[in-house]
């Protein structure tokens, strides 16, 4: 169930990215259809919108409403989904990472045991030290 959960991660993303979106426009048609059926706002008699059914005060604020529930309904998923989905990667790539990290000190620790004090310095690196101070500091004669 713990393992792999960078790629479970990034399956959840892509499930929110596609029920978000297919929720989103499904509550904004729901919105713009629910706005044409029912009855009109009625401000006062003498409203032109009430006595043709036409306007701002029947259907066009539910469709206004109903297509921004789309858009940003819509786009809120997909942020979500992203997110989601960047923290799922980031997962899988420290593991990979981890993984590499494993490995190499393995390799390294059985190739060259580590120097713990001067007299298991190679001689070679200390000749080839001291000629690089040589040839730094001309001799001054």
């Amino acid at each position: 169930m713990l393992h792999n959960a960078g790629k479970k991660i990034a399956l959840a993303a892509q499930i929110i990215l596609i029920a978000g979106i297919a929720l989103s426009v499904i509550a904004g048609i729901f919105i713009i259809v629910r706005g044409s059926i029912s009855g009109p706002l009625r401000i006062s008699y003498y409203n032109s919108a009430y006595l043709y059914r036409t306007g701002m005060m029947h259907g066009g604020r539910f469709i206004a409403t109903g297509l921004l529930v789309m858009i940003f309904g819509s786009l809120s998923s997909w942020l979500w989904a992203l997110l989601l989905r960047a923290f799922g990667d980031m997962a899988d790539n420290s593991r990979v990472i981890r993984e590499r990290l494993e490995s190499t000190s393995s390799v390294i620790a059985e190739v060259e045991p580590p120097a713990t004090s001067a007299e298991d310095v190679p001689a070679q690196a200390v000749n080839e030290e001291t000629s690089a101070q040589a040839l730094e500091e001309p001799d001054e004669q």
